[in-house]
């Protein structure tokens, strides 16, 4: 179920006199806002993070909510897209999720420009509902904690959720996606924080 997220209908209008035939309103969609860490702790630890945007390509670099019925063929809903493409979309719910968490002492977009010790790479490989027997929303994501003095990878993980849709509606199919995001935000979090305790670990 979303708990935040939202959804705006945006409808382009013709004027009286136009002859192009009119548009449907295009109901546009984004993720939840992550809730910040009850039991944070009183001293964060001192890590600036810089969240670079997600690289993605393909289908996956737009807003449209992505349907793969099988390995060959992606379609997606009519009249219903994210509310910006995906690596904005991503890249912002990274960045609410580890300030959300209150445990490392600054995060930035690395767009910013600010002084950081890390920063965080995302790629993008899936970000859609696929309808084998039942649908299933699936988010992989793809990170990697760079070394900025050494402008080095240190450490790189791959990130998967699958959760099941309640059924193929789009409202469903973005509870779905929004659910499967939470889930791999959270372990991406879980995994850069831990890290901490133990610099020279490779995974």
């Amino acid at each position: 179920m979303i708990r935040h997220a939202w959804i705006l209908a945006a409808a382009l209008s013709l004027g009286a006199c136009s002859v192009l035939p009119e548009k449907s309103p295009v109901a546009l969609y984004g993720l939840s806002r992550p809730a910040a860490l009850e039991d944070a702790p009183a001293e964060p630890i001192a890590l600036r993070l810089a969240v670079e945007k997600p690289a993605a390509s393909g289908p996956l670099a737009s807003p449209w909510i992505l349907v793969r019925r099988d390995a060959t063929r992606i379609e997606v809903y009519p009249d219903a897209q994210w509310s910006e493409p995906l690596p904005g979309l991503v890249g912002k719910a990274i960045l609410e999720a580890f300030e959300a968490d209150g445990r490392l002492s600054g995060v930035e977009r690395a767009a910013s420009g600010l002084a950081h010790d890390f920063s965080l790479l995302a790629e993008l490989r899936d970000f859609q509902i696929e309808l084998d027997e039942a649908p299933v929303a699936v988010v992989r994501v793809k990170a990697s904690l760079v070394d900025a003095a050494r402008g080095e990878a240190v450490a790189s993980r791959l990130f998967e959720a699958r959760v099941p849709a309640a059924g193929r509606e789009v409202g469903e199919a973005v509870a779905a996606l929004d659910a499967a995001t939470a889930q791999v935000l959270a372990a991406m979090r879980d995994w850069l924080i831990a890290r901490q305790s133990r610099p020279s670990a490779e995974d």
